[in-house]
């Protein structure tokens, strides 16, 4: 059946594209002025530019009223890492705070500067009056975040690290002509490439017998090897996360990630226990990691100082942590 598709403009007037509207066509009226195709044109540009918005606030007031988006997603047969990037958007952003002359994809960009609102808005109107693009945007907020990182400090001879990897496969997003594609871990941290992780000075900061436990998603583990090496370790074996429930994937549902043990110098555990490599516990908030991990660490490694690198939520006694949203620890 069509439907007459209507969009507010600017003036909140009523604006509706004539004809008839289907999946797979739109029949235009026999009787077509010059003036009104014209107008029909340019309302598909908004919608074009919406269309993001409108997924994101319908897909985030499905989760709001009925829980569980995995469950909603297939019940809808709609692609679940999709929804989590619009709906993540559109929760950051209240309706009537969104920059009308600016795309979903500045908005979500700007995301990359922290939780707060009102930073995120004084970078969206930087990016609106300077006519910034996306990408712009991002290399301005990654080049501050930077800036201002805290820099890592003392020594250590056990090192957690779960980094902000970005992600090589992009997820397409409608965006304003010449849009751009997003990563779909940037909707929810600041992602790093894999330069800008060999460039930290990791290094420096820990003992010469060490050990590092690092996060690595599937598709990174190759790079990982970089990092692993530009850190001054040498990798040993490592532990499996089985998420208990399925993953979004290109040749597989992926229910698991991996925990890679690294060493440098001399640096066997101080106990002998032997914990399965294997962890069955099921995940929770996305890139959330179960605590039995840290205990498996502490358990093995009763020796020496500790530091958690993107450190999220509170301390951890007998840990030093360096937070994943490094600009803004650095102002706290």
């Amino acid at each position: 059946m069509g439907e007459q598709l209507k969009l507010l403009s600017d003036e909140s007037e009523g604006l509706a594209l004539s004809g008839t509207l289907t999946a797979t066509g739109w029949q235009l009226p026999t009787n077509l002025t010059r003036e009104l195709w014209i107008e029909c044109g340019q309302l598909l540009d908004k919608i074009e530019s919406g269309s993001a918005w409108w997924r994101g606030d319908w897909w985030a007031y499905g989760e709001r009223e009925w829980g569980e988006g995995e469950e909603l997603a297939n019940l809808a047969d709609i692609d679940y890492g999709a929804m989590q990037v619009y709906g993540s958007v559109s929760r950051a952003y209240p309706f009537l705070r969104r920059l009308k002359n600016l795309t979903f994809g500045h908005h979500q960009s700007a995301m990359n500067a922290g939780d707060d609102l009102e930073l995120r808005l004084e970078w969206l109107n930087r990016a609106e009056a300077n006519g910034w693009s996306v990408m712009t945007l991002r290399r301005e907020i990654n080049k501050q975040r930077i800036g201002k990182a805290t820099p890592l400090t003392g020594k250590h001879r056990v090192v957690y690290a779960d980094p902000p990897w970005r992600y090589s496969d992009k997820m397409e997003l409608p965006t304003e002509k010449g849009g751009e594609s997003y990563g779909p871990a940037e909707a929810h941290y600041p992602a790093m490439s894999i330069e800008e992780l060999c460039a930290m000075n990791v290094k420096s900061v820990v003992d010469d017998d060490a050990v590092l436990f690092l996060w690595v998603t599937v598709p990174l583990v190759r790079d990982s090897f970089q990092v692993i090496d530009a850190w001054g370790f040498e990798y040993k074996t490592h532990f499996v996360w089985d998420k208990i429930k399925h993953n979004m994937g290109h040749y597989s549902s992926v229910r698991h990630e991996l925990l890679m043990v690294c060493t440098r110098g001399q640096c066997t555990p101080d106990e002998n226990t032997l914990f399965d490599s294997v962890q069955s516990i099921e995940r929770t908030e996305h890139s959330e990691k179960p605590n039995q991990f840290r205990k498996i660490i502490d358990a093995l490694y009763t020796r020496g100082n500790k530091i958690e690198l993107f450190a999220r939520g509170d301390s951890i006694e007998g840990w030093s942590r360096w937070g994943n949203e490094y600009q803004r620890e650095a102002a706290e």
